[in-house]
């Protein structure tokens, strides 16, 4: 339930996040790709399979070939045929207002976060992640709402 993807086309950016994750033991199970193109062949591959599949997609959004809006408008199509809700989080170095709108417009993406990436930014991530898992798995009678 702490599968993560990370998709940036920058090899030192993959470096220090990966590091991140492993210093504050935040999503072990995760993978790298610097290919967004192939990212989204991958989850296609695998739309029928939530085994495969991570549970969280951290997204770079000016990347080459297929940009982070490019690869939300494709994961969109998809996305009513995963049989799990898979959490995207958008990270960027533009301070644009427009293009953190244009992320957050799809009910996937969770959060924007500005590059380059904190431990704060990761632990937190994966925090929010798992508290809304187990906000999602209490039983209706338990509910605190």
């Amino acid at each position: 339930m702490n599968k993560l993807l990370v998709i940036d086309d920058g090899e030192v950016d993959l470096y220090i996040i990966d590091k991140l994750l492993k210093r504050n033991n935040v999503f072990p199970d995760h993978i790298m790709i610097s290919d967004s193109e192939a990212a989204i062949n991958l989850l296609e591959q695998h739309v029928d399979n939530s085994e495969l599949l991570p549970d969280v997609i951290l997204l770079d959004w000016i990347m080459p070939c297929l940009n982070g809006f490019q690869f939300l408008e494709r994961f969109k199509k998809i996305f009513p045929a995963f049989k799990k809700n898979i959490e995207i989080f958008v990270m960027t170095c533009s301070v644009y207002l427009k293009d953190k709108k244009a992320a957050e417009k799809y009910p996937f993406v969770k959060a924007v976060l500005i590059k380059p990436l904190t431990s704060d930014q990761l632990v937190r991530m994966y925090l929010n992640h798992n508290a809304r898992l187990a906000i999602k798995n209490i039983p209706v009678a338990n509910a605190p709402f």
